[in-house]
């Protein structure tokens, strides 16, 4: 069975010195094992969900796409009746765009020729880029592609990003998604002939609780931490280190960027501080509603922020296994926990620390993103007429009253 990804915040020291805010915490259905107790490696993980072969992502590369290729396309699969799928975020790309990027080379999976221009051509297309960093099993990509965007998918394990270049084949050769086999740091050396690795522990026991950080790579069946490195959970390997600064100077700046990278995230955004103001993404979200993130993306400019349930993400999707576990909307269509989808002030945000850890009628854990618009970025001040259907997707009034 395929499950929710187990959204932990490890504590972790990131490249540059401090630990990960936040700490171990229980964030939500995937910090317990899977029914049954069977090990979940990443093949086992994507197996679970069905090749996709999307109908409404733009064509990046007609040129690949073949005469004698008759094969009908899936459409993702109509969500249950009191499971509405949600409508394209605001400032949503025009589905019927065709992009003039060129097709990737045949082994390019990797992006290896990618450049700044690549999110350009995509935005003037019609098609605006979201960053993917935390691909996972591809659950927000594949929520991104259906809503018409180009998607860069990024994560350090690479049985994943192999198992999401089979999972959506027709979507890479097109060009519609990129996917980056790389870990994400603070900083990086300059000037080295090869790029920089480091070492990561991939879990043998759940595809997402692989980590930089040994305790938690090859954490315990009960998502308990290991003082030290044990064979039987994980495995060592070295892989290619990059910032997310890094990301946006190789493809160029994107709309849209989640940050869910297992406890690195504090250090993706210490790492945008590198780059002008005019290249930062439109949006941003991260794992974990703290004041650490609160401060850093107001620092950063993101001053207009939201704070979004999850676990009512997480339901409406039950029962959908290519949709289970994505983030949700983004940007003005992001709920805030008011069930609104007005923009609030860091700290009026702040204000509502600490949020609830427990939904109290149930028990069940909770957990949260956290949100931000760049003030003053042309995009965010274009704004886009939301759909009827995104109201109330995500709202979550009996969450707003327990943290108020």
């Amino acid at each position: 069975m395929f499950s929710w990804r187990g959204r932990m915040a490890p504590p972790h020291a990131s490249v540059g010195g401090g630990v990960e805010a936040g700490g171990p915490a229980d964030k939500g259905p995937g910090s317990t094992p899977t029914a049954g107790g069977g090990a979940e490696t990443a093949a086992g993980a994507v197996a679970a969900v069905p090749p996709v072969a999307l109908v409404t992502a733009p064509a990046v590369a007609p040129a690949l796409e073949r005469e004698d290729e008759e094969r009908p396309l899936g459409a993702l699969a109509p969500p249950a009746a009191d499971t509405p799928r949600a409508a394209a975020p605001a400032n949503a790309p025009t589905k019927a765009a065709t992009l003039s990027l060129p097709p990737p080379p045949a082994a390019a999976a990797s992006a290896a020729a990618a450049s700044p221009s690549h999110c350009a051509a995509a935005a003037a297309a019609g098609a605006p880029c979201v960053l993917d960093l935390g691909f996972n099993t591809g659950q927000d990509s594949h929520f991104y592609l259906a809503d018409g965007y180009s998607v860069i998918g990024v994560d350090a394990n690479p049985d994943l990003i192999a198992a999401g270049r089979a999972r959506f084949a027709d979507a890479t050769a097109k060009g519609q998604l990129t996917l980056v086999s790389n870990g994400l740091v603070g900083e990086v050396a300059e000037g080295k002939s090869a790029p920089e690795t480091l070492r990561f522990y991939r879990s043998k026991l759940r595809s997402e609780w692989s980590s930089f950080d040994a305790s938690w790579g090859c954490r315990n069946p009960n998502n308990t931490p290991v003082e030290k490195e044990v064979p039987a959970h994980c495995e060592r390997i070295d892989v290619p280190v990059t910032t997310c600064a890094g990301l946006i100077e190789r493809f160029g700046k994107p709309l849209y960027i989640k940050i869910d990278i297992e406890g690195r995230d504090t250090a993706c955004l210490n790492s945008l501080h590198t780059l002008p103001r005019e290249s930062r993404p439109t949006y941003v979200s991260v794992e974990n509603v703290n004041e650490v993130h609160i401060d850093l993306l107001t620092a950063l400019g993101y001053t207009s922020q939201k704070a979004v349930d999850q676990r009512v993400i997480h339901a409406r999707y039950m029962g959908q296994p290519d949709l289970l576990g994505n983030s949700g909307p983004f940007g003005d269509a992001a709920v805030h926990l008011s069930g609104g989808t007005e923009w609030v002030s860091a700290p009026e945000v702040r204000a509502l620390l600490p949020l609830p850890e427990r939904y109290e009628p149930t028990g069940e854990g909770m957990w949260y993103d956290l949100h931000g618009r760049l003030e003053g970025d042309p995009a965010a001040e274009a704004k886009a007429k939301r759909s009827p259907a995104a109201k109330g997707l995500n709202a979550a009034p009996a969450v707003a009253a327990a943290a108020s």
